[in-house]
């Protein structure tokens, strides 16, 4: 969504800034919480942090994640966008093969991953409401 802004009007970095950093704090909480309910662990805890939000996220990290986004937007983005116009279009879908290959590849590791630290030995954390590793992998 950050990029889309950026895009159409590049001189209104505050939209990106604002934008993006909403955009990450809600799929911060989203996470936080199909983490919590989905897999029974939670892996951080922003309660005791200035201006959180259910200690899911807090509106610093937002902020300062938005301004992220802004940068790369402004900096990032066109010397990509640059580089990818200099690559020949014959390659243009060899490239896009690899990555989604690489892509699949990360996924097929990575959610076996996921659903094993949900299964983790865990102990319940009173200051949490939710469970944490207390033993690592087995």
């Amino acid at each position: 969504m950050a990029i889309v802004i950026a895009l159409h009007r590049i001189d209104l970095g505050w939209k990106v800034v604002l934008f993006g950093g909403l955009a990450d704090g809600m799929l911060e909480f989203a996470m936080s919480l199909i983490q919590q309910y989905l897999l029974g662990s939670r892996s951080w805890n922003y309660a005791n942090e200035p201006l959180n939000i259910g200690g899911r996220t807090t509106v610093p990290f937002m902020l300062f994640r938005g301004l992220l986004r802004y940068l790369i937007v402004r900096f990032i983005l066109p010397l990509v966008l640059w580089l990818v116009h200099l690559i020949d279009d014959t390659w243009h879908t060899r490239l896009a093969t690899i990555l989604l290959a690489w892509i699949l590849i990360d996924a097929v590791g990575t959610l076996p991953a996921i659903f094993l630290y949900g299964s983790a030995p865990t102990a319940w954390c009173l200051a949490t409401g939710s469970r944490s590793i207390s033993g690592g992998f087995r």
